[in-house]
């Protein structure tokens, strides 16, 4: 974010907005976090991951659960699962923060 505000300062343009997409993996187990990306691991290693982003000060983020595999999507109940998980032990909706 530093580089991205010099660069807009630079050419006199307003900062865009921080709207990253995670892919959105939950395991019960922790995972290393030399070896995932922002959204994959336990609900504890998530929550991180957004309250980093949060510092940010991105204005959304985008949860994707495609991961990959066409047929996963004829039965999107595992995602809405893991939706309604993140809504109830992660995310404050209703004051759109974290709980």
């Amino acid at each position: 974010m530093p580089q991205l505000r010099s660069m807009a300062e630079a050419e006199g343009t307003p900062v865009p907005d921080l709207c990253p997409r995670l892919s959105l993996r939950r395991t019960e187990s922790t995972l290393d976090d030399n070896e995932r990306t922002a959204g994959e691991g336990t609900l504890d290693q998530i929550r991180a991951d957004l309250e980093g982003l949060a510092l940010l000060d991105a204005k959304c983020v985008l949860f994707d659960t495609y991961a990959g595999d066409p047929a996963s999507t004829e039965q999107p109940e595992a995602d809405w699962t893991l939706l309604s998980v993140m809504a109830e032990r992660v995310l404050d909706l209703e004051h759109q923060s974290l709980r």
